[in-house]
């Protein structure tokens, strides 16, 4: 490769290219036994340093795990998404400093332009990361994460009775019908409507958050204080995932726990569970940002506190 490439992105050649390919050495951490420690490319770079609008290191301490996180400019954005819908099948790596940090199967079209590249350690990572700056003079400094998350909205979600669901996008606390069967399609379909997110348990079995139709995924509780970007979120952990009816927020351990999720609107947010509310029935005490940049949705205010709604009428099981 070329020494002045910082940052590329190749097709892995097919089998019917190889001999004429380039081997590119595969980065340490991507190394395993008994697998050859290069790859073939195709000579065609889709993407360079030249294509990245902002790039920086984030770090999770409590993992020793250091990502670099970085956003294609608005003229490279619909390219990759076009190139990738085009390559479904295919494997493109991603190669920094003249190694293959990452080869991954494209799956599907990947829109949105955000990048999340892990296997650094903190030294390799920051180095990386100023040679883009360096050869790449136009890319913008990242936007605050603080932009990215709005104030933080403290609920308790109840186990049963009353306020046992939770509208994050609204901060709302919601109680169903009083004869809403649980098992019911209809039932199912009013949670949907009214934007119901999660129930409340506090069974020792089973003692947190119950999602419905969400995509959670549990994090270091160091995520609180310095957030992944919504963008990181959407290309790492959410990319692939499917919305769960049942998607479980544990509490059982040590709290607080804290997750990212997801809701069926396209709510992103970063929740803690932080302790439970004595009583009968007793509570989940959470604590929760949602990202600003959702589509159209705003923050809930966390100064007027939660609103109690209970819709009128039954919801019963269709004969």
């Amino acid at each position: 490769t070329s020494p002045s490439a910082i940052f590329q992105f190749r097709w892995v050649a097919p089998e019917r290219e190889q001999e004429r390919a380039e081997r590119v050495p595969l980065h340490d951490d991507q190394k395993r036994p008994g697998i050859e420690d290069d790859l073939p490319l195709l000579e065609e770079v889709l993407f360079s340093e030249k294509d990245v609008a902002w790039a920086e290191v984030q770090s999770e301490p409590e993992e020793n795990e250091h990502r670099i996180s970085l956003q294609l400019t608005e003229e490279a954005t619909p390219r990759f998404a076009r190139i990738t819908e085009q390559g479904i099948g295919r494997r493109l790596a991603i190669v920094a400093n003249g190694r293959v940090v990452m080869a991954l199967v494209i799956r599907n079209a990947i829109g949105g332009g955000a990048i999340m590249i892990n296997g650094f350690d903190q030294a390799e990572a920051e180095s990386f990361v100023s040679a883009m700056r360096a050869a790449n003079p136009a890319m913008a400094p990242p936007p605050s994460v603080e932009d990215n998350f709005g104030p933080v909205v403290e609920r308790v979600v109840r186990s049963g009775g009353k306020e046992y669901l939770i509208d994050f996008e609204s901060g709302r606390l919601l109680t169903p019908p009083p004869a809403l069967d649980r098992t019911s399609t209809r039932a199912v379909q009013w949670l949907s409507d009214q934007g119901a997110d999660a129930a409340g348990s506090t069974e020792s079995y089973n003692s947190g958050l119950i999602g419905h139709e969400m995509i959670v995924h549990a994090l270091p509780n160091s995520s609180w204080n310095s957030p992944l970007r919504v963008e990181a979120l959407e290309s790492g952990p959410f990319r692939s995932a499917m919305p769960g009816t049942r998607a479980y927020m544990s509490a059982r351990g040590e709290l607080p726990v804290t997750y990212a999720f997801k809701t069926r609107e396209g709510g992103i947010g970063i929740l803690q569970i932080v302790g439970f509310e004595e009583g009968e029935p007793g509570g989940v005490k959470v604590r929760y940002r949602m990202a600003r940049s959702v589509s159209g949705a705003s923050s809930p205010d966390p100064s007027t506190g939660p609103a109690e709604v209970q819709t009128t009428g039954s919801i019963v099981t269709s004969p």
